[in-house]
């Protein structure tokens, strides 16, 4: 959809604007030696009802931004719970390091994908001018 959430403000990109972050994601990778994993398959039916949400966690406190798509408003919850963050960060180091069946961390093959969705923008802006 072209939809990037940038600390709460909904930004939509036109095919230029996704052509640019999809190249300097790009560039990262092959250049700044960044490690990236890409999460293979879909994610489950249900996570589409669920509204979208940023967690950000430090040492003192956590803060749970929700987006709610029906009301078109975001609340932040501020969670003092150290189990919060505790879980967050089980959860990321369990993505980050599950098996090659759920996650991809060959790097010629994300930057071939890369590559691959720069060429579909290409197409698609060729396709609407």
């Amino acid at each position: 959809k072209g939809e990037i959430d940038v600390f709460g403000q909904i930004m939509h990109l036109d095919y230029d604007q996704r052509k640019k972050v999809l190249d300097y994601l790009l560039e990262l990778s092959e250049n700044h030696k960044m490690e990236i994993r890409l999460i293979q398959g879909s994610l489950p039916d249900q996570m589409e009802f669920l509204p979208p949400f940023s967690l950000i966690t430090s040492d003192n406190s956590s803060y749970l931004k929700v987006f709610n798509q029906n009301l078109r408003e975001i609340r932040i919850f501020q969670v003092n719970r150290p189990e919060l963050a505790d879980m967050y960060r089980a959860f990321a180091k369990e993505i980050w390091n599950f098996d090659s069946s759920v996650v991809n961390d060959d790097k010629d093959s994300i930057n071939s994908y890369i590559r691959h969705l720069i060429v579909n923008i290409e197409l698609l802006s060729y396709s609407q001018s």
